[in-house]
């Protein structure tokens, strides 16, 4: 009989505890309370470019898609970089050369380097 009302007590505890310490209603620090209604100043300056390039294991094969990589890409100003995202020579990596495979993965990872000559 004990043991119940101990089980109990410290049960009905328990959910006390962490009902109380529970919040329904996001926080916001004073400073950021009307922060829905503010809008960011306006800025045309890019400070950084990213280029993310993925998947291009045969963009050999279009011209155009090369072409338009190169054309942004000497655009780009000192502050910018390239990524290459993956996938740009074959879905397991660089084969062996002797692999049948390999005159695929050489010319689309040559490719790949030849836009980035000028960048």
């Amino acid at each position: 009989m004990k043991i119940d009302n101990i089980i109990r007590s410290l049960s009905t505890l328990i959910i006390v505890f962490c009902t109380s310490c529970a919040s329904y209603k996001p926080f916001y620090s004073i400073s950021e309370l009307n922060w829905e209604d503010e809008n960011p100043a306006d800025s045309l300056e890019v400070v950084y470019s990213l280029y993310l390039i993925g998947d291009s294991r045969r963009a050999f094969e279009d011209d155009v898609l090369l072409k338009m990589m190169e054309s942004h890409l000497t655009r780009a100003g000192e502050n910018s970089a390239v990524l290459f995202l993956g996938d740009n020579v074959e879905p397991s990596g660089l084969p062996n050369s002797t692999h049948r495979t390999w005159d695929v993965a050489h010319k689309s990872l040559m490719a790949q380097l030849e836009i980035l000559q000028n960048f």
